[in-house]
């Protein structure tokens, strides 16, 4: 009987195939073969919400089924609406990665819209499932000849959108525009570079031992010849940085050969490129972009100071460190590339923006932040850029230090050493600190609560509190207590290395490289209160050092006890305190837990997930009781047992779940 109904819908006798749907036994016409036969005769009959309702019901009943889905992107398919249809295909391929048919739909609905490169990838993932399919086979045999030509008109248009745009694009001579770009790309005094052809036909440059003037710059924006810029001063400073971002040796052939490879690797450039701008305004400052002329992309820094060279290299290294991830198919530089060049040296170069790539023959262009196209008017680029500030660099180097970049060791860094020792260091360290010029003064803004381990530690140890406030109201601390400090807290994890940089970060004679050896060379064991008392006697005479602590055998006492963090012999014994103190540099050492914060978002996370189950009962039962009114009865019988209509949403009690319906939607 069903088989006639579907030789009916074929023919499209679709009012006989209905009659003979509806004389169906009760019993087969419940099936679900049935219903989806009735659900795609009530949309060939026009009734086309009625028939989705059906289908949707169909999905909720048997969700194992994936024909009922096929059936149900099929139907709105032939209906017309190809983009719901791929939709549903989509979910096919979620909930039945091996069911065939879902990425043969799929296929067939990109390619009625025009997307016949993602019909291909879709084919080619289900022919690996099953290599022998003939109608897999023919699709791609199809398939092949669409995505070739599809491919050599994309790149004719991107060809022709590119050539269209460099012809728009305007590249100023005036003496304005010369002097901002000169000022901006200020390299080492006395020499820059040109580009050249060697023997092999290979490309590179060639130093020229004179300044960087208007006339010669003139000519390289004219494309009479391309420069380059040695970026460190002979003082081992520079006024800006450039990242490199540029395709991987290992796919440079196929970028180079292949429209489809070279649109995909490009994706991934940008990607990259705006992950890095992200990343730094952020941070506070802005890069410049500038498309290299051949395959990849500069992003430029500035500064309105001389910048020793190695900060310029963190700060570089830094922000390709904050990527989550750097794909195989880019390589990524930072320049300058040394912290310091000999005096006779020149360190390397990067190639000037605006001038022409003499292996491609393309110039290279500044491009607009959101669109990657190239300023219409090119000395807008540098018209609205803004160099970065001492202050600004300042802050910026503050969080650099944070991020575990590797440092040389400093001289101070001897914990090893007595209190006694430590005044002898400072004085050191005085007689070879940097030119003043060169040196910038780092402070980080100081987080309104600290983490919950550090606020306990502080609440309960009187003498560290009071370390704190001296550093941060007085911007200054004696050495003895910036032992003790650095000592207690480098033993808490990266959280404390942390929180010495921002403390320390407020004292005048702040260095991040020192502070780094520091906690470096602390042992894996934190100092015991013996110890504190030992190194600061009056300092804890003071402050009232003589905490009592029931300890774990075999461990001693430390501030850090405060945090249930016990110290032994050769271990460290765990029991977190439950309550931490409400303490931060706002605010006073007193009274209640600041557990409630943890508390009340719990609470509102489980708020939200109730809303959402209550919101989806209420669904099912509305979906689950229309079978019963479509049936005409309270009780419906199926193989997997007897059930009953659930109870009507205002029987329940508002705001509950029901306690007393049977398991499995009223099963019994």
């Amino acid at each position: 009987m069903l088989n006639r109904i579907r030789t009916l819908i074929c023919q499209k006798k679709y009012e006989e195939a209905w009659e003979l749907a509806r004389s169906l036994p009760e019993e087969e016409r419940q099936s679900g073969d049935a219903i989806t036969l009735s659900a795609r005769l009530q949309g060939q009959m026009g009734n086309f919400s009625q028939a989705l309702q059906m289908f949707e019901d169909l999905e909720t009943a048997w969700p194992d089924r994936p024909m009922i889905f096929k059936l149900h992107g099929t139907f709105l398919q032939e209906s017309g609406h190809t983009e719901d249809a791929l939709e549903k295909a989509r979910q096919m391929i979620g909930q039945f990665p091996e069911f065939i048919d879902g990425y043969t739909l799929a296929a067939e609905c990109l390619e009625i819209l025009g997307r016949p490169l993602e019909a291909l990838e879709l084919t080619d993932l289900a022919l690996k499932k099953c290599p022998g399919s003939s109608e897999l086979l023919e699709a791609r045999r199809r398939l092949e000849p669409l995505c070739k030509r599809k491919e050599q008109i994309d790149t004719q248009i991107e060809a022709a959108r590119e050539e269209l745009e460099l012809s728009h694009c305007q590249i100023t001579h005036d003496e304005d525009f010369i002097e901002r770009y000169l000022q901006l790309f200020d390299g080492r005094e006395g020499v820059h570079a040109r580009q050249c052809r060697f023997k092999g036909r290979k490309f590179g440059y060639v130093p020229v031992h004179a300044g960087l003037d208007k006339d010669t710059l003139k000519s390289h924006l004219a494309g009479d010849q391309t420069l380059g810029l040695y970026l460190v001063k002979q003082d081992n400073s520079a006024r800006l940085m450039a990242i490199d971002l540029d395709i991987a040796k290992g796919y440079l052939n196929s970028y180079l050969h292949s429209a489809n490879e070279q649109k995909r690797i490009k994706k991934k450039l940008l990607e990259v490129t705006t992950s890095i701008l992200n990343i730094a305004e952020n941070a506070g400052f802005e890069l410049l972009i500038e498309s290299s002329g051949y395959k990849g992309i500069h992003l430029w820094a500035f500064s309105d100071f001389a910048v020793p060279a190695r900060h310029w290299r963190l700060l570089g290294k830094w922000l390709l460190e904050q990527l989550s991830a750097m794909p195989a198919e880019i390589q990524a530089e930072v320049f300058p590339k040394q912290e310091v060049v000999a005096e006779k040296g020149l360190g390397n170069l990067v190639k000037l923006p605006l001038g022409i790539h003499q292996a491609s023959g393309q110039r290279s262009l500044f491009l607009e932040r959101h669109t990657f196209r190239p300023w219409p008017m090119q000395r807008e680029a540098l018209e609205n850029l803004q160099p970065i500030t001492r202050s600004e660099f300042e802050e910026i180097l503050g969080r650099i230090t944070l991020t575990g970049v590797k440092e040389k060791p400093h001289p101070e860094a001897d914990f090893s050493a007595p209190p006694a020792h430590l005044s002898n260091l400072r004085r050191a360290s005085a007689d070879s600190r940097p030119d003043p010029e060169l040196s910038l003064r780092v402070k980080m803004r100081l987080p309104e609560r600290f983490t919950i381990e550090i606020e306990q530690v502080l609440a309960g140890c009187r003498p560290l509190c009071e370390i704190l406030n001296h550093a941060v109201q007085g911007g200054r601390i004696e050495p003895e207590w910036r032992h003790v400090f650095i000592y207690i807290f480098a033993t808490m994890g990266e959280e404390g290395k942390v929180f010495i940089h921002q403390v320390m970060s407020q004292l005048s004679d702040y260095d991040p490289d020192r502070v780094n050896a520091e906690t470096r060379a602390v042992p894996p064991t934190t100092m015991s209160c013996s110890k504190i008392r030992k190194y600061l006697p009056a300092f804890a005479a003071q402050f009232g050092c003589g905490c009592q602590f029931r300890l774990p055998p075999g461990c001693y006492p430390s501030p850090v006890a405060h945090a249930g963090i016990f110290p032994g012999n050769g271990r460290t014994v765990f029991q977190p305190v439950a309550a931490p103190a409400a303490l931060s540099v706002r605010e006073l050492i007193a009274g209640s837990s600041a557990s409630i914060d943890k508390l009340m978002l719990e609470f509102r996370e489980l708020d939200e997930e109730i809303a959402r189950l209550r919101q989806r009962h209420r669904l099912l039962r509305r979906q689950i009781n229309r079978l019963f009114d479509d049936s005409g009865c309270d009780e419906i019988a199926t193989r997997l047992g007897t059930y009953n209509r659930l109870p009507d949403a205002g029987e329940l009690a508002e705001g509950h779940f029901p306690d007393d319906l049977p398991a499995a939607g009223g099963e019994k």
